[in-house]
C-alpha cells in the first residue's frame, strides 16, 4: 500500500496522492488540507509537514522510503474490524460499502481461511464479518511494512502471526 502514495512539494506546498480513507480525510481536513478534485490530491501547507508525515504512516505505513521492508501477516478479522472495514495498525486492508456490497480487499491481500460472506451488518452499519462470524473464521493474509508490524500493540500485537 505504501507504493500507492505520491508525494509533491512546491512553492510551500505538499500534494498527496492516496487510496480512500475515510480517517486520513476526516485527519487531512483538520490540518487544513484541501482536496483538489481535479488531481485527486489533498494540498496542505508546508508547515503540517511533519504532522502530514506521521499520519501518512498512521493511515497507509508510509515511511518515505521507496522500498520499505515489508513482512508477511495473517490476521485474525475479528480482532481488526472496525465499523465497515478491517485496519491493520491503521491500515484498511478489507472494506464492505454496503451491508450486502462484496467486500474488497486491498491490493495483495486474500483470505487464508474461511469465506467472506454475501452480506454484513444492517443497511446503515454495514460489517465485513458477517453475522456468524467470530474470532478464527476469518484469517487475511498480506504484507504490510516492518515498521507497522513493529507499531502493533495488545490486541492487535497479539493477533498478528508473521508468516
Amino acid at each position: 500500500m505504501t507504493n500507492q502514495i505520491t508525494i509533491t512539494q512546491e512553492n510551500n506546498r505538499i500534494s498527496v496522492s492516496s487510496p480512500y480513507n475515510k480517517d486520513y480525510v476526516a485527519r487531512a481536513r483538520e490540518m487544513g488540507g484541501k482536496w483538489n478534485p481535479t488531481e485527486k490530491t489533498w494540498t496542505f501547507d508546508e508547515a503540517v509537514k511533519d504532522e502530514l508525515m506521521a499520519e501518512l504512516f498512521t493511515r497507509y505505513g508510509y515511511t518515505g522510503d521507496e522500498n520499505p521492508d515489508m513482512v508477511d501477516v495473517e490476521v485474525d478479522a475479528y480482532f481488526f474490524e472496525d465499523e465497515n472495514r478491517i485496519v491493520v495498525g491503521g491500515l484498511q486492508v478489507a472494506y464492505r460499502y454496503g451491508r450486502d456490497t462484496k467486500v474488497r480487499l486491498t491490493e495483495g491481500w486474500r483470505v487464508a481461511k474461511g469465506n467472506l460472506t454475501g452480506s454484513g451488518g444492517s443497511r446503515a452499519n454495514p460489517t465485513v464479518l458477517g453475522p456468524k462470524q467470530f474470532d478464527g473464521d476469518l484469517i487475511l493474509r498480506g504484507q504490510i511494512p516492518a515498521a507497522v508490524y513493529d507499531s502493533l500493540k495488545g490486541n492487535q500485537k497479539e493477533h498478528t502471526i508473521l508468516v
